[in-house]
């Protein structure tokens, strides 16, 4: 078995050539297999550009937050700084931060807080 390298000049050298019997006469020259071939973009089926839900849903949120009116407001229960984006023709908040399930929470646990601080103090005076 001959294992040696024989060089080959650049006139030597094979060249490729596609042998394609289903080419298309507007398709690009490539070196990919026919079933691959590639075609030009206005022959080829049209490509639908769906997006997805998920999409539509940012793309209304960022719509509506073009329109709506930020404020900061102190809540008066709990004294914590909250951030609201108001839709201006109704008056309805759109989103708030921290919610108002959390902030009712922070005010329960304080006054669950206040409560047991004085009942500690009253115990200690009797």
């Amino acid at each position: 078995m001959d294992s040696t390298v024989s060089p080959v000049s650049p006139t030597q050298a094979t060249q490729h050539v596609r042998l394609d019997l289903h080419v298309r006469p507007d398709a690009v020259a490539t070196e990919l297999p026919s079933t691959k071939s590639v075609q030009s973009a206005w022959t080829s089926e049209p490509v639908e550009n769906r997006i997805s839900s998920h999409a539509a849903i940012a793309g209304r949120l960022a719509a509506t937050f073009k329109t709506s009116e930020q404020r900061f407001e102190r809540d008066p229960d709990t004294a914590t700084l909250v951030f609201k984006r108001i839709d201006p023709t109704s008056g309805e908040v759109i989103m708030q931060l921290p919610t108002q399930s959390v902030l009712d929470l922070r005010a329960y646990l304080k006054q669950q807080e206040t409560s047991s601080q004085a009942e500690a103090s009253l115990s200690k005076t009797a």
